[in-house]
């Protein structure tokens, strides 16, 4: 339907212009020699009209975006910021390995963030796969003093990590993809594709608790490098979905 319209668009305004210029010429008298002055006449309408259908179609997409965001955040507002927080939460608390155990504002999150990506190098090194993920839970004898846990990296990769975000997007978008705008999904499945990438596979996944080790540091640095720019990918588009949070929103 989009294309439809645009090829309609351009073709009625094409044709205005060259009538247009037909009319003129035959008012003022067509000359042989004027036939250039008339080629170049009509391929500047003719860039006058593509730009205008340009800025046109940009004009009503970015009025359409705008709608479907307003739509989205009054319809299911509270359930993205839940969804969306709770991702942010364990992809900071997994290449940190400690958990983002904090109340903050969009702002806030964008920052902390922020900060996890572009400190990618410090946190993801040759023991990257070695190390735990420290987590705290639930104390039966005094909640307010919770239980710190360390979690071996390859369950808590496969288990909290992707199994965990991925049953979050599923339930997600099961229930409102028809309400996202394009960016929001496609950064969603961005993120559920780099997921699935080799880079993040383990032994644990095929039910084997073996540590990963590297035959040479070249393998050993090939590894880092995937596994920061995998991550840094869904980094990137936790960014732009956080483009969608309400200012006030908090994470809960």
């Amino acid at each position: 339907m989009k294309m439809n319209y645009r090829v309609v668009l351009l073709s009625l305004l094409v044709i205005l212009a060259i009538v247009s210029a037909g009319i003129e010429y035959f008012i003022s008298g067509f000359q042989k020699d004027d036939a250039s002055s008339l080629l170049i006449n009509l391929v500047t309408e003719f860039l006058s009209v593509l730009m205008t259908v340009i800025v046109i179609e940009k004009l009503i997409e970015k009025q359409k975006t705008k709608q479907e965001i307003e739509h989205m955040k009054k319809i299911i507002g509270n359930q993205y910021d839940l969804f969306l927080n709770g991702i942010i939460r364990r992809y900071i608390q997994f290449i940190t390995k400690n958990p983002a155990n904090m109340t903050f504002k969009k702002e806030e999150t964008v920052k902390y963030l922020t900060e996890t990506i572009n400190k990618m190098d410090k946190y993801i090194d040759e023991e990257f796969s070695i190390k735990g993920v420290n987590q705290m839970i639930l104390n039966p004898a005094d909640i307010f003093n919770p239980i710190r846990n360390t979690v071996p990296y390859q369950k808590f990769c496969e288990e909290d990590f992707k199994k965990w975000i991925s049953i979050q997007i599923n339930e997600f978008t099961i229930k409102y993809i028809s309400l996202l705008p394009q960016e929001v999904s496609s950064a969603i499945f961005t993120i559920e594709n780099r997921l699935r990438d080799d880079t993040l596979a383990t032994f644990y996944q095929h039910g084997q608790n073996v540590q990963m080790k590297f035959s040479s540091k070249e393998h050993a640095d090939r590894y880092v490098q995937e596994v920061r720019q995998s991550l840094k990918e869904i980094g990137q588009s936790l960014l732009i979905l956080t483009n969608y949070l309400p200012e006030k929103a908090e994470v809960k």
